[in-house]
């Protein structure tokens, strides 16, 4: 019998011993096999060369199971072992054998078992995945539910809209060919018609046409569930016209062309109507050049600056209108004055104080003075706000635009009311 001590030195190495047989095949390697035999030897003889230590089955298990944990191939170690009980039949030493034969047959048992469990643990089917597959099963049923309704929803509501296609492609017809008709007539007096009226009429009937296809496409998209417009983002924050023309740019700058192009045409004809007039045997039109040709001989300067300040004018009232229109801003920034810009609190001490915006101005520890004080304060901001907004509205919104009116003006009333 072994001691206790000698015992537990001789577990500690057989554990190292197993992990030793699972590093490589043995075969190739007459080293690492001498110093695995070496190790044998000394396991279940110590120093005295009878066989006095008996392994644990115990050890066996935990080391492989260690092993397997760690994703490692425990195979390698049975394999070893029957490499090193040949080896010890070779030298004749049959009790070393016999050891190499037992501890060979509790490792092949052991590797079994773990080899069969881990099968088993791979092949179960855990609750939580069962629950999960359950669950993408109910969510597929939602959705083909869903698509079930929606399909039966369009299966009946197929009929109406075809009646309401054909309908409205009818009317889109009946249009097509009344615009026409209107083109075909006005096209067929084209020699006797002035270029201004042709322009006028045929924009026109353009734009008639044009809007009443997309009322009927849009009544169409209404019906049928879809949308037209060039976006989806909700702009329902903006005007009126800036949502028409973010939804629908195409509709809203054929009819703002189409709308100056009418008004220009309009006011051509009008122009031309006026200056055919005539009055006591002599047309409007020689009236006005004549009167016109004098008064610009006479002041000649003066037409100048004059003709200069309306083309500034006209230019900037262009340009606004387009940054209007597309929403983009050309002035400066103003911090306008707003109303009842004073108010008060109590401070610390319980006092009455009054603040203009943020900046503290005065303290009462009376209320009624300090609502009078309040009061008159705000009469005056709200009576010189705006005042003091149109103001800078009219000179500091657009700067340059105002240092021009205003130069052209003093050279005007300069040559207008020179000696």
């Amino acid at each position: 019998m072994i001691s206790s001590d000698e015992e537990q030195k001789r577990r500690k190495k057989f554990a190292e011993l197993i992990k030793k047989l699972n590093i490589r095949d043995i075969s190739s390697d007459s080293v690492l096999r001498g110093e695995l035999y070496t190790d044998i030897r000394y396991i279940y003889t110590g120093n005295s060369g009878n066989i006095d230590f008996r392994h644990y089955y115990s050890d066996v298990f935990q080391k492989l199971i260690q092993l397997n944990q760690d994703g490692q191939d425990i195979t390698l170690i049975g394999h070893n072992l029957q490499l090193l009980y040949d080896f010890s039949v070779k030298k004749k030493e049959y009790g070393i054998a016999e050891c190499i034969k037992k501890l060979y047959d509790h490792v092949n048992l052991e590797t079994a078992r773990i080899t069969y469990l881990n099968g088993i643990e791979e092949n179960e089917i855990k609750t939580e995945e069962v629950r999960g597959m359950l669950n993408d099963v109910g969510n597929q049923i939602t959705i083909q539910n869903e698509k079930v309704n929606r399909i039966i929803k369009h299966t009946d509501d197929a009929y109406s809209n075809f009646i309401a296609i054909l309908g409205i492609f009818s009317a889109i017809v009946m249009v097509f060919f009344g615009g026409t008709t209107v083109f075909t007539k006005t096209l067929g007096d084209v020699s006797e018609t002035s270029i201004d009226k042709l322009v006028l009429i045929c924009t026109l009937c353009g734009l008639i046409i044009f809007d009443i296809i997309f009322m009927f496409l849009y009544f169409l998209s209404k019906l049928l569930d879809r949308n037209i417009s060039a976006t989806s983002e909700y702009v329902y924050w903006k005007d009126i016209v800036s949502r028409f023309r973010m939804r629908y740019p195409i509709i809203f700058y054929t009819n703002l062309i189409g709308s100056v192009v009418i008004l220009c045409s309009g006011f051509s004809m009008l122009l031309k109507i006026v200056l055919e007039m005539k009055v006591n045997d002599s047309t409007v039109n020689k009236v006005a050049c004549d009167y016109i040709f004098k008064f610009i001989q006479g002041n000649r300067a003066f037409c100048i600056a004059l003709a200069v300040l309306i083309v500034c004018n006209v230019l900037f009232s262009v340009a606004y209108l387009i940054a209007k229109l597309t929403d983009v801003n050309i002035g400066c920034r103003l911090v306008l004055d707003g109303k009842y810009p004073f108010w008060w609190n109590f401070d610390e001490d319980n006092k009455f104080v009054v603040y203009k915006y943020d900046t503290r101005i005065a303290d009462f520890n009376n209320e009624n003075e300090m609502q009078k004080f309040l009061k008159r304060k705000n009469l005056l901001a709200n009576l010189k706000a705006p005042v003091c907004n149109f103001a800078k509205r009219a000179f500091c919104r657009y700067p340059y635009f105002s240092i021009i009116n205003f130069m052209l003006l003093v050279v005007l009333i300069y040559i207008k009311y020179r000696v």
